[in-house]
């Protein structure tokens, strides 16, 4: 009991001291002479100039994947390469990687249209939620079906591969899977 109370004697005594030299005890950084910052500067008031630090929710290998192995995850260019592929694999593969471009480029367009038209529903202040939950479940119907395509035409490459190219591809997705376990 007598340390408590030593230790708080200290630090009542340490306060008293600083408050008596008229010294600031817990001093804050001053702000900068800068304008405030903005929503658009992002976190902690740096520039992010449409980069992103580290991947956003949801987002994963496919994103940058040479190839896409469904339920498993993406393959990269690299690795791709050491499969030797044929000319009709990598025809199915070609096929299957445009296909995905326009889709995100599809998705893309059709994103800025729907913020657009919500800017305007918005703006001119007649907002219907019904017709949005109605417009939202439609959206939703159309990605499902894209993403069922996308899944058909990556399965479809999957199947152009024999046993020693999957084999390899297994092994790698294996190995991958352990290293990101141990961190």
């Amino acid at each position: 009991m007598q340390r408590k109370s030593s230790l708080f004697a200290s630090s009542l005594a340490a306060v008293v001291a600083a408050v008596a030299l008229q010294t600031p005890v817990f001093a804050s950084p001053s702000a900068p002479d800068s304008a405030p910052v903005t929503a658009a500067e992002g976190y902690r008031g740096h520039k992010h100039d449409g980069k992103h630090h580290g991947k956003r929710h949801g987002q994963r290998d496919e994103v940058r994947a040479a190839l896409v192995v469904p339920g498993y995850g993406g393959i990269s260019q690299k690795f791709l390469d050491t499969l030797a592929l044929t000319d009709a694999q990598k025809g199915l593969l070609e096929q299957a990687q445009q296909a995905r471009k326009s889709l995100w480029s599809g998705q893309k367009d059709q994103m800025k249209s729907q913020h657009d038209a919500r800017k305007a529903e918005l703006s001119s202040g007649k907002i219907d939620p019904r017709v949005a939950i109605e417009a939202r479940q439609a959206h939703r119907t159309t990605m499902m079906q894209a993403q069922a395509d996308m899944t058909a035409k990556w399965l479809a490459v999957w199947d152009s591969f024999d046993d020693t190219q999957r084999g390899k591809i297994a092994a790698h997705l294996a190995e991958r899977g352990d290293s990101t376990g141990r961190r």
